[in-house]
This record gives structure tokens, C-alpha cells and sequence, in this order.
């Protein structure tokens, strides 16, 4: 933002650089594993019998996850709440920077966390963090109580996959 004097569309036009490597690695690089032998052919995954044979631990995931996702809310929403609270629009993209460090930083030990934990209780952590990145966005007005809001946010996503079976 700073280098094209904050003009978005510059911006988003060399954002998209490493979306296309990335597709282009995608596309060259990753291969499907050999389907092992001796597996039952499915023609339709998707149908309601072959989704009736997930089980209940597998739903009960499904209801959590759609419960955590009805709780937040757009990472927008944390661009314009920084915005907000006084960050100049040249540092805007910073926010979502913190959002996925802070992601990738509580990534691995909420998953070794997980290994020797009840999900449950990760589950539950992750509502509890949740629920304090709202509230320190909400009523917290300054840039670090954002800052703050955001880091947490990051780590309500590890905790998502953290309890998660496997």
C-alpha cells in the first residue's frame, strides 16, 4: 500500500502473483495419491446414504464448526474495526498479516495440545477465545486492543483445527 501510494487496485493486481504460483504449483506439482485396492467403488459421495454413513461424531463436528462459524464474524470486519481505531489505510493489509501469523504460530501447539487432550476441551477453549476477541474488539478502542483482538482471533482458528478428528 505504501509503494503504490495506497491504490487498491495496484495492490490486488500484485497480490495476485502468488495466488497464480500457488494455482500453477497446485496444477503441476500435486498428484492424487494411487487409490488403494480392494476399496468399494461410491458413484455418488455426495447422496444422502453415503452422508447417513458418516456417524454421529462426524455431524456433532460439523454442528460445532457451523456453531463457531455463525459466532464470527468477516475478517473485514476487522480491517474497517482497525481502521477504526486509527490505522492508517497504507497498513491496512498488516492486519490480516497478524491474523495468519498468529494462526500459524498457535497452529502446531494446539494440535500437539490436541494429540494428548480431550477435543472437547480444545473445543471449548476455542468458544472461550472466541468470545474474547469479540469482546476486545468490541470494547476495546485503541490500535492494541485490535491488535490484541486479531491475534486472538488467529488463535480461535488453530483451536477450530485442533479439535478436529482425524
Amino acid at each position: 500500500m505504501w509503494r503504490f501510494a495506497d491504490d487498491f487496485a495496484s495492490v490486488f493486481w500484485v497480490a495476485v502473483i502468488p495466488a497464480f504460483a500457488a494455482l500453477a504449483l497446485v496444477l503441476i506439482a500435486v498428484h492424487e495419491p494411487a487409490r488403494p485396492g480392494g476399496l468399494r467403488k461410491v458413484k455418488h459421495p455426495l447422496s444422502l446414504r453415503e452422508l447417513a454413513g458418516l456417524g454421529a461424531i462426524y455431524w456433532w463436528v460439523v454442528v460445532v464448526a457451523a456453531s463457531f462459524t455463525l459466532a464470527q464474524f468477516s475478517e473485514a470486519f476487522l480491517i474497517l474495526r482497525a481502521g477504526n481505531a486509527g490505522l492508517l489505510l497504507t497498513f491496512v493489509p498488516l492486519v490480516l498479516v497478524v491474523l495468519n501469523i498468529a494462526y500459524a504460530l498457535s497452529s502446531y501447539p494446539v494440535g500437539v495440545l490436541s494429540d494428548g487432550v480431550n477435543r472437547i476441551s480444545i473445543l471449548i477453549a476455542g468458544l472461550v477465545l472466541l468470545i474474547a476477541a469479540d469482546l476486545t474488539l468490541a470494547f476495546v478502542p485503541t490500535l492494541w486492543g485490535v491488535l490484541a483482538g486479531v491475534v486472538l482471533r488467529g488463535c480461535t482458528w488453530a483451536s477450530r483445527k485442533g479439535s478436529s478428528p482425524r
